[in-house]
């Protein structure tokens, strides 16, 4: 009897593990890779409400290659100015200040993951080029 009852185990244990090997590749290929993380520095020249409850905003970071237009959320994007957690509804009072955006594609939106606030508050000027005409 013990011989019979191990041959049913030892068969138990080599079809489930035949199974296991079998199925866990295929749970692994249909894992697909998250988007790459995105780091965006310049400054903040747009923080507006996308609709009424203001929980959704449009925000515009200016670089030197110009304007990069980002979606953040109240529920999904962290802010912070220095250390401190701040409120997604406090950018309005940091227009003209340098930020840093991480960030990630979603379709065809860049979603705001996490915002810094440079401490310092300096108000810079994105002023047009200027072209030399040749005179002095």
């Amino acid at each position: 009897m013990r011989v019979g009852r191990c041959r049913r185990t030892g068969v138990t244990v080599l079809v489930f593990i035949l199974a296991a090997s079998w199925v866990l590749p295929f749970a692994h290929a249909a894992a697909a890779p998250a988007p790459p993380v995105d780091e965006t520095r310049g400054i903040l020249i747009q923080a507006s409400c996308t609709e009424a409850t203001c929980t959704t905003r449009i925000l515009a970071v200016m670089m030197a290659a110009g304007p990069q237009r980002f979606l953040a959320s109240a529920a999904a994007t962290a802010v912070y100015v220095g250390n401190q957690r701040a409120a997604l509804s406090s950018l309005d009072g940091f227009i003209g200040i340098g930020v840093s955006v991480l960030s990630q594609r979603l379709d065809s939106q860049q979603v705001a993951g996490r915002i810094d606030v440079f401490l310092f508050r300096i108000r810079l000027t994105i002023a047009p080029p200027v072209h030399e005409t040749g005179n002095r």
